[in-house]
This record gives C-alpha cells, sequence and structure tokens, in this order.
C-alpha cells in the first residue's frame, strides 16, 4: 500500500514537472536560438522521402499518348477526306451522266443531223476499236467488238494500258467515249449511216452544225472530237475500209 502511494506521489511530480519545467525550457531555447530558420523548415521538407522523377514521367507519358492520339486522329481524317474527294467526283460523273442523257432524250434532231452525227459516231468506235487490235493482236480473237475491250479492259491491265494509250494518241478521254457511246445506243434503231461523200451534200462544215445545234457541252465537245478523229483516221485509212467496218 505504502508503494502505491510513492509510485503515486512520482507520477504526480513528473507531470508538474512537465507543465512547468518544459513551457521554460523552450522559452530559453528560443530566447538563446532564436525562431527556426526557413533554411532548416526547407531542408527538413527537402529531406523528407518522396518519389523523385515520378510526375515528369506521367507528364511525359500523358503528351505521348496526347501525341498518339493526334497522329490517328490524323489518320482518320485523311482517309476520310481521301473518301469524301472520291465520292464527290463520283458523284460529279453521275450527275454529269444524268444531264447527257436528259439531254440526248430532250434535244430534238432532224433526221438529217442524227444521221450525220451518228455516221461520225460510228466511224469514231470503229476506228478507236481497230487501234486497239492492232496493238493486241494476238489478243485481237478476243476482243470481236469496242463492247468487249471496254468489258475486259476492267479486268485485263493490259488492254487496259493500251486503251489509255490509244485514247491520248486520238487525244480524247474516257468521258468523250462514254458520251458517244449513249447517243449511238439512243439512236442506232432510227440513224442511217452516210458515207463520207455523202455527208458533204448536207453540210460543209459539221464542227460548225454541232457548236450550233448540239446544247448539252459534254456531247457537244465529244462529237467535235469525233469529228477530228475521224478525219485524221481517213487520212490514213481507205474510206472504203472504213465504210466497211462501220456496216459490219
Amino acid at each position: 500500500m505504502r508503494m502505491t502511494k510513492e509510485a503515486i506521489s512520482l507520477h504526480s511530480m513528473n507531470q508538474t514537472l512537465n507543465r512547468t519545467t518544459l513551457p521554460y525550457i523552450k522559452n530559453r531555447r528560443m530566447a538563446i536560438l532564436g525562431p527556426p530558420s526557413p533554411v532548416s523548415c526547407l531542408l527538413t521538407v527537402t529531406n523528407a522521402r518522396c518519389p523523385r522523377g515520378s510526375e515528369p514521367k506521367r507528364v511525359e507519358n500523358r503528351l505521348q499518348n496526347v501525341e498518339r492520339q493526334f497522329k490517328e486522329l490524323n489518320s482518320a481524317m485523311e482517309k476520310l477526306t481521301q473518301k469524301l474527294q472520291f465520292q464527290d467526283k463520283a458523284l460529279e460523273k453521275l450527275v454529269g451522266e444524268d444531264e447527257m442523257w436528259i439531254s440526248l432524250l430532250e434535244d430534238r434532231f432532224t433526221s438529217v443531223e442524227i444521221n450525220l452525227f451518228y455516221s461520225y459516231v460510228s466511224e469514231m468506235l470503229c476506228c478507236l476499236h481497230s487501234c486497239v487490235r492492232a496493238k493486241l493482236p494476238d489478243l485481237a480473237g478476243g476482243l470481236p467488238t469496242l463492247a468487249s475491250v471496254m468489258r475486259r479492259k476492267g479486268k485485263n491491265q493490259r488492254i487496259r494500258l493500251v486503251w489509255e494509250a490509244v485514247l491520248e494518241m486520238l487525244g480524247m478521254q474516257e468521258g468523250d467515249v462514254l458520251a458517244l457511246c449513249t447517243f449511238f445506243i439512243i439512236h442506232c434503231s432510227e440513224a442511217q449511216y452516210y458515207p463520207a461523200n455523202q455527208r458533204q451534200k448536207y453540210t460543209s462544215d459539221i464542227s460548225m452544225m454541232i457548236t450550233k445545234v448540239v446544247k448539252n457541252q459534254i456531247l457537244q465537245q465529244s462529237l467535235l472530237c469525233a469529228v477530228q478523229v475521224v478525219e485524221t483516221c481517213r487520212a490514213q485509212m481507205d474510206p472504203k475500209k472504213i465504210a466497211t467496218l462501220v456496216q459490219k
């Protein structure tokens, strides 16, 4: 019982000393040493443990992710742009074809005009077909008509290259052939072929007639091109041979 009282007394004395002595010691230390300097605080903070270099690494990773996403978006935008450009060209081509068909159906040519235009178109298509076959003698047997050439050029690279070379040689484009084939399809059932000597009886300047009569610009340019091709081929081929090819 006595030991317990002594222990309690010592404990009470210790608490009393802590309450009175420790503040005194702190005050004396402040008076002698002064308040803690910012440098000592900075050193204390600097010495604290922290993951050095982790923050710059996270920023670098984020920048890399942003750069990768930008490249992906830029690539997708380029593909979409190319697709839209292709669709725009296809749509423009379809619109031009529709206008040409409408113009051919609405335009009212006289029978003589139809026959004259039909004659030049027929000779031009025959000339085109003959030039392609001449450059492909080993395939000529499988290309009996111009339609067969146009059908097979999409699958046979050699035929396609020859086709493009012949068009360039004649000063024509794919659209010209399409326009002339369209005219041929529409009027072939009613048109009559005029040989060269017979055409001269109806007009002395077929180009002037085409410019005056044909309103559709695509067809007009294609017919003028056909006249030029026919005149060139006539100078190089026998007119009787041309007439024979057309009548076949």
